[in-house]
């Protein structure tokens, strides 16, 4: 029986990349425009991990604004350019995460990234870090019409390493 490494499949945020920081001060940047005060980068990376929207509102009720009901969409849409803009000037990968890469890959094992985050900024970050040789490709939040809990990225994600659902971790 021959033995074919399996694909390894990496969610982005908090998994291989610290991302907080640079999401701190895209959030901060909306506080400030919005008349509030900045918050820490602890208190900012205990909301990372649910989406945008959530760490937007969170960030607002701890500055002491309550939003009912949905996020306006401008505070989403500023949010967000402020990140695309700072996206890599804090962001880096946590220790390790280059050397096990590097070791995943040297000993056969395709990798992806599937994540909730866009694909435009997935990339952006991958290719600015100049990790993205390591990887087949990347399934963000809004490259299929469902993301992540749902199955389909997963599986879209081993798709593009050439892996299957059996052997995939």
């Amino acid at each position: 029986m021959i033995y074919t490494p399996g694909s390894v499949i990496f969610d982005l945020d908090g998994t291989l990349l610290d991302t907080a920081p640079d999401l701190a001060a895209a959030l901060n940047l909306l506080l400030k425009e919005e008349g509030c005060e900045c918050l820490p980068l602890a208190s900012v990376r205990s909301m990372v991990g649910r989406g945008a929207v959530h760490m937007i509102k969170q960030g607002l009720v701890n500055a002491g604004i309550e939003i009912d009901g949905a996020l306006p969409d401008r505070l989403r849409t500023r949010f967000l350019d402020h990140y695309r803009a700072c996206c890599i000037e804090r962001t880096s990968p946590f220790p390790g995460v280059v050397e096990a890469l590097t070791q995943l890959r040297e000993t056969g094992h395709p990798l992806a990234i599937c994540t909730n985050k866009s694909y435009e900024v997935s990339v952006a970050i991958i290719e600015g870090l100049k990790l993205s040789h390591f990887f087949a490709g990347i399934i963000g939040g809004d490259t299929l019409a469902q993301a992540k809990p749902n199955a389909a990225p997963v599986h879209a994600a081993i798709d593009l390493t050439g892996g299957s659902l059996e052997t995939a971790i």
